[in-house]
């Protein structure tokens, strides 16, 4: 999922503890900002600007301030905000300040902070597709690096075949039109590669690109490269052929991205148009190589469209960094999905069927934007709704694995904006 408009940020490097949410008001496109110190309650609301009307945000750690608030603005235009752990924000500048990106519309992005890099920024624009930039040392300066090694000179990407039949080969465009695109640490959690990589899906089908450490070599992975049968009749006796095929049989609406877990590298869950989920995930952290769940879809027995979802590191259970817990909305309300055996490998099963989550709100409300945030202590796990009213839901997983509803934050002020400066 690329950014929306409600975002969390952990701050583990200062050792605060600190957790930022940024939302955008429902009425009037406008930032406000909260912070909740550690084990603490989200404190009063502030607004960081109202100079400009944004479309979606992403908070994600900066470079040479602690955090980085990156915004789309309702034409197309992208900007930047940097700020400190207690919540002083610097003014909104423009990041697509690029020679040839002046004049670019973009339609979604996503950001993540990668170690030894900095912020990658992934954007697609509504004509030219997929490009991506990065901060340099000093946090603030933007650079535009060379797409190297050609992803579209790659084999064809195998994307279905029929029973009996060939396998179907499609080659992506380039750039490719990746809508949406979500971006992160080419690596697991434990193991970042410090590189990134970049997902996202082009005519309903999944894509990735990963570079390596270099930043400089950017390649497609196939996606996924796990062998299915088909088979057919040779005669009088009966054989059977391998064929790199998707685990799916529908269109892939959406795409999301969390970090590994023990021996697995990134994950990426996947939104089906049939309204199923599906789970991949690049084995023994080669991005090059993606194993998929089971023979289909995550568990879904009540036949529940899901329309949005997000991924996270939960509890700790065995020798794994924590278990997978999946959020996802159906009806405008929240389920989650966990694994529920201690120690289970992911793609082997161990996942429960979807459970609603309990929300203290009012009941004509629904949820218009989610994030998902892995914490520290008590808080594994923090849920952080924007409902259709405006105000804040809560929800947390504890240590124990349960998940707790918390009382929902108060309702932001209508605000009257003076000036909007967005971009042309």
């Amino acid at each position: 999922m690329s950014a929306g408009k409600i975002s969390l940020w952990f701050n583990q490097n200062s050792g605060s503890g600190n957790i930022h949410l940024v939302y955008l008001d429902p009425g009037s496109g406008l930032p406000f900002w909260r912070l909740q110190t550690t084990l603490g309650s989200f404190g009063r609301e502030n607004l960081i600007s109202e100079q400009i009307v944004f479309d979606s945000i992403k908070l994600v750690q900066g470079v040479q301030s602690w955090v980085m608030l990156i915004g789309l603005d309702t034409k197309g235009g992208l900007w930047y905000s940097t700020g400190d752990d207690s919540g002083v924000w610097s003014g909104f500048n423009p990041l697509q300040n690029l020679p040839g990106q002046e004049a670019l519309i973009f339609a979604s992005f996503d950001a993540a902070f990668i170690f030894n890099i900095g912020v990658v920024v992934a954007a697609v624009s509504r004509t030219k597709g997929l490009t991506y930039s990065q901060s340099t040392a000093d946090g603030i300066t933007w650079s535009q690096p060379a797409w190297s090694n050609m992803p579209s000179a790659s084999p064809s990407i195998i994307t279905g075949a029929a029973d009996n039949g060939s396998p179907v080969s499609w080659q992506p465009s380039w750039p490719p039109p990746l809508n949406p695109v979500v971006v992160g640490d080419n690596g697991s959690a434990h193991e970042g590669d410090n590189a990134p990589i970049i997902a996202g899906t082009d005519n309903a089908v999944p894509l990735v690109l990963y570079n390596d450490s270099s930043n400089t070599n950017w390649q497609w992975s196939q996606l996924p490269t796990v062998q299915k049968s088909f088979s057919y009749q040779a005669g009088t006796h009966r054989a059977f052929v391998n064929f790199n095929v998707p685990p799916y049989s529908t269109d892939i609406n959406d795409i999301y991205f969390c970090d590994g877990q023990n021996v697995l590298g990134p994950i990426l869950l996947l939104l089906g148009a049939d309204g199923n989920l599906y789970f991949i995930a690049a084995t023994n952290g080669n991005v090059a190589g993606w194993s998929y769940y089971g023979p289909g879809p995550l568990p879904n027995p009540g036949k529940l469209m899901f329309t949005k979802a997000k991924m996270a590191l939960g509890y700790p259970v065995s020798n794994y960094l924590g278990n997978l817990q999946v959020i996802a909305m159906a009806g405008g309300l929240p389920y989650v999905l966990s694994q529920n055996a201690a120690g289970s490998v992911p793609l082997q099963g161990g996942w429960s069927a979807p459970s609603q989550l309990n929300l203290q709100t009012n009941p004509n409300t629904t949820v218009n934007d989610f994030d998902v945030l892995r914490g520290n202590g008590i808080q594994i796990v923090q849920v952080a709704y924007l409902m259709s009213d405006g105000s804040i839901c809560l929800n947390f997983q504890q240590a124990d694995g349960n998940w707790y509803p918390a009382a929902p934050l108060d309702r932001p002020r209508p605000v009257k904006r003076r000036h909007v400066a967005n971009s042309d």
